[in-house]
């Protein structure tokens, strides 16, 4: 008799015994099950070391570059920049700020033009940095761009018109790929702004500052009444056009009005 075989008698003779009226079919019972309280280990006390070791992985990592930060060159700052832009879109991921040390760091990065073009250059572009952009922002990361006005004042504002306008040459090349790099930008830079302007101090005015520049022109070479001299060199020396200021305007009216 094969094992199929004595399978199908084993079932048949069990269907046999439940079709007898009056007959009660006990199974076997299980044994109970140990109470787990009298016969479980207490789990010995584990004491991590992975914040420590991160800890120390990221100061040896960014060890000697606060000095070499603050005078970094725009090429510099964007090697420097992806090293902190990682640890930083690291934590934000793990639901944590910025370790302190990377955060000295930072702050000596953007303290100079050329360092804070590097960074901004670097952390606004690369799509790995997705998680740094997950509301709230790191806080981390807002006061250590407060912490220098200048030059960050301008390049916050700079960013969210030159990626805005980017994107509309983008769209009249048919450079799709192009337009939505331009659009991840401005995004990530209206996050920024959105952030900070109620806790920056200047950020409102330099913002309405360059809102006057993208007022109606009365012509391609005549600004509205009362726009900022220096916003309007910054138009003319890229060449927007209405169309661009208009994108721009509305940018900065939907910012303002939040």
């Amino acid at each position: 008799t094969t094992l199929e075989d004595s399978q199908q008698h084993t079932m048949v003779a069990v269907l046999a015994l439940l079709a007898c009226p009056g007959l009660i079919v006990t199974w076997p019972r299980a044994a109970p099950s140990p109470n787990p309280a009298l016969t479980a280990r207490a789990p010995a006390p584990l004491l991590s070391t992975a914040a420590g070791e991160q800890e120390a992985r990221i100061r040896a990592d960014l060890e000697g570059s606060k000095k070499s930060a603050a005078t970094a060159s725009f090429e510099d700052a964007q090697v420097l920049g992806r090293r902190l832009a990682t640890i930083l879109a690291d934590s934000c991921a793990a639901g944590e700020e910025m370790p302190a040390e990377a955060v000295e760091v930072l702050r000596a990065l953007i303290s100079t033009t050329s360092g804070a073009r590097g960074w901004f250059v670097t952390l606004l572009t690369d799509p790995a940095y997705n998680a740094v952009f997950c509301p709230p922002l790191d806080p981390q990361l807002l006061s250590a761009i407060e912490a220098s006005p200048d030059p960050n004042l301008k390049l916050l504002t700079m960013n969210v018109a030159m990626s805005t306008a980017t994107e509309l040459v983008h769209i009249d090349n048919g450079s799709d790929e192009l337009a939505a790099a331009s659009r991840l930008t401005r995004d990530r830079s209206r996050a920024l702004l959105e952030a900070l302007l109620p806790r920056m101090g200047g950020l409102d005015a330099e913002v309405r500052r360059l809102r006057t520049a993208c007022e109606p022109w009365a012509a391609d070479d005549q600004p509205a009444a009362g726009a900022d001299e220096e916003w309007v060199k910054f138009t003319k020396k890229w060449r927007y056009g209405a169309e661009q200021r208009r994108a721009i305007k509305a940018e900065l009216d939907a910012l303002l009005e939040a």
